[in-house]
């Protein structure tokens, strides 16, 4: 039984999406995790950016002590964020049930830039949309994989 009396009652188990065959719980739970990691790729990237611009504001030209290093740091980890983003959409597209090839056509071109933000935008709204159609809550950060 819960501690928290005013939560709502649950099934045993959790709550769990309505009339959902295994195979395709097992599928949802999956684009789940994906988006779940694309939505993380998106945050890194913003923060990395907003380092990257913070780094350059307000500092002098020439050589500062012990500030070389900070960029080369931010670039490496600006690169390791990328592969990382291609890597989340391309297992989302796949777990969207896209064709292969079709899958990565849309991570190769997550490497152009305005196209990027239309191909994030597009798949995280198909991600959201299967999921809540079989009845899954979405959040902010997309749907927690363990409630399905």
């Amino acid at each position: 039984m819960s501690t928290n009396p005013y939560s709502s009652p649950q099934g045993p188990g959790g709550p769990q999406p309505p009339n959902v065959a295994p195979e395709m719980r097992e599928r949802l739970r999956e684009v789940a995790r994906s988006q779940k990691l694309v939505i993380y790729a998106l945050l890194a990237q913003i923060v990395l950016n907003v380092a990257a611009i913070g780094m350059n504001v307000g500092r002098a030209p020439g050589p500062q002590d012990g500030l070389q290093l900070v960029p080369i740091i931010i670039g490496l980890l600006s690169l390791v964020v990328a592969v990382f983003s291609l890597v989340a959409m391309y297992k989302l597209c796949s777990s969207l049930g896209n064709n292969p090839a079709i899958s990565i056509l849309f991570t190769l071109l997550m490497c152009v830039p305005c196209i990027s933000l239309v191909i994030l935008l597009v798949k995280n709204g198909q991600a959201t949309s299967m999921l809540q159609a079989h009845g899954v809550k979405v959040s902010f950060m997309g749907a927690d994989p363990d409630s399905i």
